[in-house]
């Protein structure tokens, strides 16, 4: 079995730092989809995080956000 030195050492320099940055965005974007999905879930406004519970104007009072 191949260790991690000798995996990197075969590939050039610019292939594991394009995969490097190629998994840094996808777990960046992962990430804040999540977290809007969680805001939305909790009647939380999407640009402020504002509690929207009981909010029937169809705009958020914090950032004038339309919900």
């Amino acid at each position: 079995m191949l260790s991690v030195v000798a995996i990197l050492a075969s590939r050039p320099l610019w292939a594991v730092a394009l995969q490097s940055a190629l998994i840094t965005v996808c777990a960046t974007l992962l990430a804040s989809v999540a977290l809007s999905l969680r805001k939305r879930r909790r009647k939380r406004c999407r640009t402020c995080g504002h509690d929207l519970t009981g909010n029937v104007s169809g705009r958020c009072p914090e950032c004038g956000e339309p919900i």
